[in-house]
């Protein structure tokens, strides 16, 4: 059974896109690009907030504002050296992730 391009198409823009809602922390612009830390509601009144960064080309929000957004996670992975200490000269993954603003 092959499945026709056009299917196959609309099937990947669905992929890894999800519902964030959130409030904003703190936002900066760079290159033209806007960056925001926004803050997760809490599990509960005893847990920490979980927090994330949200990359867009527009204005996220601003800092103390509720906002809610489709968003597709984006990042890279690289080897970072240990160069001090018993495990010098090996090496552990780094992982850098964020969000882009669908």
């Amino acid at each position: 059974m092959t499945i026709p391009a056009e299917k196959l198409a609309q099937e990947r823009e669905r992929v890894n896109i999800m519902q964030l809602s959130g409030r904003v922390s703190e936002t900066w612009r760079h290159d033209g690009v806007w960056y925001a830390v926004v803050l997760l509601p809490a599990p509960s009144s005893f847990d920490k907030p979980g927090a994330v960064k949200v990359r867009s080309r527009s204005e996220i929000g601003r800092a103390g504002e509720d906002v809610e957004f489709r968003v597709r996670p984006s990042g890279f992975a690289r080897k970072v050296p240990i160069k001090n200490g018993p495990r010098a000269g090996e090496s552990f993954t780094e992982v850098n992730v964020w969000f882009d603003v669908d």
